[in-house]
């Protein structure tokens, strides 16, 4: 109960600050725009003030999406489903840039073990890896690769990079809510830092867990595993 009510202490800490960083870059747009006269500067005031609504209404949605699948824990059922589809259906849903190549290894459905079938909840485990592959999009140079692998008996989702990678000290705290490397703010890196401890959710309700080892690819290696 301690940990839980400290928990929810951090969450509630970590939302207003992130809450209160768009209200004031807000409220000091209006200030500036209320003493300018040059009607073009006026504008720019108001295309920021809109640009910090947007970040408000992403980072609601994205503590809804949090709050909603803290409470789905109980409601989870794993049962037998094609991983491989599962997997296509995350990369087909997903436009990468041009200049970025994601390749699916699927060498692992000629296995032996890939004859066994596979539990999980396709609905939130297709989450988790879009979240991962939407993360190694972001920080990767020009490729992602998915692949799988079945060992003793764990069933692991490998999803690789060849961006600059995570340093070590780090790689504990990138699941922890609000948590993030790149403190940018920007539209393609910045984030919330909720996505991760979404994957790790999902993670642990499978009775497995979400790890970051080093990629051979140069970057970030994240392996999603769960008991077959």
């Amino acid at each position: 109960v301690e940990n839980l009510v400290k928990g929810h202490k951090e969450l509630s800490n970590a939302v207003a600050h992130e809450l209160r960083t768009p209200i004031s870059r807000i409220r000091f747009e209006l200030d500036m725009m209320q003493l300018e006269q040059d009607q073009v500067i006026r504008n720019e005031y108001m295309y920021g003030i809109s640009d910090n609504i947007d970040e408000l209404a992403d980072l609601v949605d994205e503590l809804l999406t949090y709050a909603r699948f803290d409470r789905e824990a109980t409601g989870i059922e794993l049962s037998p489903y094609s991983l491989d589809s599962s997997l296509k259906k995350v990369i087909n849903a997903r436009h990468f840039n041009t200049d970025k190549q994601c390749h699916y290894d699927n060498n692992w459905l000629h296995g032996e073990q890939a004859k066994v079938a596979v539990g999980f909840d396709p609905k939130h485990l297709e989450r988790a890896i879009g979240n991962l592959v939407t993360n190694a999009e972001k920080y990767s140079k020009s490729c992602i690769q998915i692949s799988v692998n079945q060992i003793d008996n764990l069933t692991c989702i490998i999803i690789d990079d060849d961006g600059p990678g995570i340093p070590e000290n780090e790689r504990v705290d990138i699941f922890t809510p609000f948590k993030r490397l790149d403190t940018s703010r920007t539209r393609t890196t910045g984030g919330f830092g909720l996505g991760l401890a979404i994957v790790k959710q999902i993670a642990q309700w499978h009775g497995g867990d979400v790890v970051i080892q080093d990629s051979p690819k140069g970057g970030a290696r994240f392996i999603f595993s769960w008991p077959t």
